[in-house]
């Protein structure tokens, strides 16, 4: 399994852009194809919350024809979650980083 794929499966949401999933990992300086093993697992975490807080942002993303809608509290609970797997406050969790914060602006 990649760093991809680990980050991919560990997303309670079903969001699949791959193209931030992999904007994220190389926020992180982590490499999408690299091979995931146990050691990985703090770097992924960081980088569910970085993804729960772009969600967090952009709760309603048009994909498409179609529009995915995320809740604002779920997100924060899942934060929350990641955060104390990590030791860290949420607001910790959230200026944590090794890439820049999220600013609200599209990506792509």
């Amino acid at each position: 399994m990649t760093l991809l794929q680990a980050f991919k499966a560990a997303c309670e949401f079903g969001y699949t852009n791959d193209d931030l999933y992999n904007k994220i990992l190389t926020d992180r300086n982590l490499t999408s194809g690299t091979t995931y093993t146990k050691s990985y697992k703090g770097n992924v975490d960081m980088c569910l919350i970085d993804l729960y807080g772009y969600l967090k942002t952009h709760p309603e993303i048009q994909d498409g024809g179609k529009t995915i809608k995320f809740d604002p509290i779920a997100l924060d609970m899942a934060i929350q979650t990641v955060a104390n797997r990590l030791d860290l406050s949420t607001s910790d969790a959230m200026s944590v980083g090794l890439g820049p914060s999220i600013s609200g602006e599209a990506r792509w």
